[in-house]
Formats: structure tokens, C-alpha cells, sequence
């Protein structure tokens, strides 16, 4: 998928157009939650807050992390967002207690 919007892009696909694109594609429901997801989730947020860059510079750092330019984005669903804000809590109580 990015490769198709960097396509796009290439073609002169215009900043405004490419935000419009990534909005529906975050936001579409069916749209399945994978790498590519997470990447056009990373991208637009980049697109809102850092500016343009192309979505050739949009890839996967390592596991749920995405790098997009030199900014690095944790991209997580609601249910892993919870579980690893659990997991945060638990390490943090469980170090309060061993002081």
C-alpha cells in the first residue's frame, strides 16, 4: 500500500489529496490492522504534525514501532495499548514495592 501511495506521489498526487487518502484509510472500518495500517497511521500523523515527506521514508523499525522521516511512532490498538499500559503499571508497582 505505501508503495502504491508513493506511486501517487510520484505521479503528483497533491499533500492535501494524500492527507484525504490516509484519513479514509485510517478510519475505514474493514480496513484489515496490519503493517500497512499501523504505517499509513504513522504517516498521516507525521503529515499533521512534522510536515510533508514522502511515503517512500515510512517503515517498519521494529515490531509495533514505525518510522517515519527520523520520527519513530508506537502504533498499537486499543487492546494493545491496554495490555502494555497493564504491564507498564504491574513493572512500576512491583519496583515501588521492592524499595
Amino acid at each position: 500500500m505505501i508503495s502504491a501511495l508513493q506511486t501517487l506521489v510520484d505521479n503528483g498526487l497533491s499533500n492535501k489529496l494524500l492527507k484525504t487518502i490516509l484519513e479514509k484509510i485510517v478510519d475505514e472500518n474493514s480496513f484489515e490492522y496490519n503493517d500497512d495500517h499501523r504505517m499509513c497511521v504513522a504517516l498521516l500523523f507525521y503529515l499533521e504534525n512534522e510536515g510533508y515527506t514522502d511515503p517512500d521514508n515510512c517503515s517498519i523499525a521494529y515490531g509495533n514501532t514505525i518510522k517515519v522521516a527520523q520520527c519513530k511512532y508506537l502504533i498499537l490498538t486499543d487492546d494493545e495499548a491496554d495490555t502494555a499500559f497493564d504491564d507498564h503499571l504491574e513493572q512500576s508497582s512491583l519496583g515501588e514495592l521492592l524499595c
